[in-house]
């Protein structure tokens, strides 16, 4: 699993759509683990270059490489796509590669 894409989830909660209309391809973003987070031991947000979190990484791919960010593996994140319209839910997918 040294490099692979995902699209973001819970995009659609809060502010979190205002937030994504002001993001590019190639933005870099910061992920964050959720240790807290009543629905899943394993959450991880998803933070975007202004600090706002835009959504989680999906439970499947969290239960996946929760472990490794708690061991201090990093990983280099990036905006691969913007999804939707203006009129109509607007997504986001990831580039996630793992570091050395």
């Amino acid at each position: 699993m040294k490099q692979f894409y995902t699209k973001v989830v819970g995009v659609t909660f809060e502010n979190r759509q205002d937030y994504i209309k002001g993001m590019k391809i190639g933005e870099k973003i910061r992920l964050e683990r959720d240790k807290n987070n009543p629905y899943d031991k394993n959450a991880i947000k998803v933070i975007n270059a202004k600090g706002n979190q835009i959504g989680f990484i999906s439970k499947e791919l969290a239960s996946k490489i929760a472990g490794k960010m708690d061991k201090g593996i990093k990983f280099r994140v990036a905006v691969s796509d913007i999804t939707g319209s203006k009129d109509s839910v607007i997504g986001v997918n990831l580039i996630i590669r793992e570091t050395p």
